[in-house]
């Protein structure tokens, strides 16, 4: 089955702590998905995203401290998400959302998720 839609929504609450927001379990799927980050606080902060190993929790980042003005936001697109990968993020300070939308592929029809 093939899933849109949200795959994964989180604030981050506690700063330069890592979070996890998505995880593709399914070894015969992955994902296709944009990221969006949002702050909401009106200093500049500093954001990591990264593909953690799900068995060794090696992670490897696509975003390292990249920064964000007060109010602002940045949007990562067409991220590829492997089975047995984890996506995390952590910032320098709380308030900060991350949601990640995209396609969940597998096999299957496409089916939005939460139905």
């Amino acid at each position: 089955m093939s899933y849109y839609g949200i795959l994964g929504a989180v604030d981050l609450t506690t700063p330069d702590t890592e979070t996890e927001i998505y995880e593709i379990a399914d070894p015969a799927t992955y994902a296709v998905a944009d990221i969006n980050i949002c702050n909401r606080t009106p200093g500049e902060v500093r954001v990591k995203i990264g593909h953690k190993d799900a068995v060794t929790d090696e992670v490897t980042y696509i975003e390292d401290d990249v920064r964000i003005s007060g109010y602002g936001t940045l949007l990562k697109t067409a991220t590829m998400i492997s089975a047995g990968t984890v996506l995390v993020a952590q910032s320098n300070t709380a308030n900060v959302n991350i949601v990640v939308y995209g396609i969940q592929n597998g096999t299957g029809g496409l089916v939005p998720l939460g139905v």
